[in-house]
Parts: structure tokens; C-alpha cells; sequence
């Protein structure tokens, strides 16, 4: 069974998309490939680390405001973890940047 769900994507995920869904049907003759295919397979196939997307998407802000409303709060353990928010976030932005740049090369 399947489903059909909308989903809003950057940009460059599109164009990414696109560009699988280009090679994938190219000099395909004995069938159709399409883009929910694509997406699907990518999908099933993917391996997502979640701590990274947590990263990626963590809210300072939010994040800040509940470590203030709570009374147990170690301010020096906080800082320590933002920090390793940052670095970690700032490596993954760096090594994706360079995946980016040796694919178009």
C-alpha cells in the first residue's frame, strides 16, 4: 500500500533529485523510473543518523530558554554542550561542503 504525502524540499535537494532521476532513466528502455521511485528508494535505503539532524536542527534560543526555567541546570555543562553543538555542526556543514565539491568537480 502507499500513501501519498507532500513534502517541501530545498532547492539543492531537488536538484540533487533531479539528477538521480535523470541518470536513473537514462538509456532505460524496458521501463519507467519515476520521481516517487527515486524517493523511495532513497528512502528505504538511507541512513540517517539522528543526532546530526538534531544538531542541524536544534533551536539555540529554545534551547537556552529551557535550560534557564530549569533549576538543576549546570551553566558550565551547558556552555560545554553549545560549544559541541557548534563545532560539530560547523565539521558536518565542512565535510558536506567538500562531498559537494568533489561531485562536481
Amino acid at each position: 500500500m502507499s500513501k501519498r504525502i507532500q513534502v517541501v524540499l530545498s532547492q539543492k535537494a531537488l536538484d540533487e533529485l533531479d539528477k538521480v532521476l535523470t541518470a536513473a532513466s537514462a538509456d532505460f528502455n524496458t521501463g519507467t523510473i519515476t520521481l516517487s521511485d527515486v524517493v523511495s528508494e532513497m528512502v528505504l535505503t538511507s541512513n540517517i543518523d539522528i543526532k546530526d539532524l538534531r544538531i542541524k536542527h536544534t533551536n539555540v534560543r529554545k534551547y537556552l530558554k529551557n535550560l534557564a526555567q530549569d533549576e538543576n541546570t549546570d551553566l558550565d555543562s551547558a556552555l560545554k554542550t553549545l560549544l559541541e553543538l557548534k563545532s560539530q555542526l560547523s565539521k558536518k556543514q565542512l565535510k558536506l561542503s567538500k562531498m559537494n565539491d568533489g561531485v562536481e568537480s
